[in-house]
């Protein structure tokens, strides 16, 4: 996952990003195209913040959501479905949101974000929290700064 070689934009991936590339550069498309971006929480929010991403034409993406998918999620988190009530949340939106955009490496993680190290979040170019307690966002900010 992050043994990430620079990687140059396709002539298939330049006509599918054609909008942005021209809005924001061939150079920045290629800089979104090989960064590697943490997303932590799976609630309201991060579902927008996922979506816009893989859409973008991020290279990787992993979610980091210890919970279970309840049915108040399915409100709020359009890649879910009744039949995801129970299962991991983000295991359970990641099949979804690899279908907006194959190109985009999306993994999953249901490790509890303050369980992770400040090695971890080095791993990610960008870290982006989404519904966290102040608990969380302060190991997150420690860790990453820590570097």
């Amino acid at each position: 996952f992050f043994c990430r070689p620079e990687m140059e934009i396709s002539a298939r991936e330049a006509k599918l990003y054609d909008r942005q590339i021209r809005v924001w550069g061939m150079e920045a498309q290629k800089r979104m195209r090989n960064a590697a971006v943490l997303v932590v929480g799976m609630q309201g929010v991060a579902t927008e913040v996922i979506k816009n991403l893989v859409l973008a034409g991020v290279g990787e993406l992993m979610i980091v959501d210890d919970a279970k998918a309840s049915t108040s999620d399915i409100e709020s988190n359009f890649f879910l479905t009744a039949e995801d009530v129970g299962k991991g949340r983000a295991a359970a939106s990641a099949p979804r949101a690899r279908e907006l955009n194959p190109n985009v490496k999306i993994t999953t993680d249901e490790t509890p974000a303050a369980k992770k190290s400040a090695e971890f979040f080095a791993l990610f170019d960008v870290v982006v929290c989404c519904d966290c307690d102040f608990t969380i966002l302060s190991h997150v900010s420690a860790s990453c700064r820590a570097k």
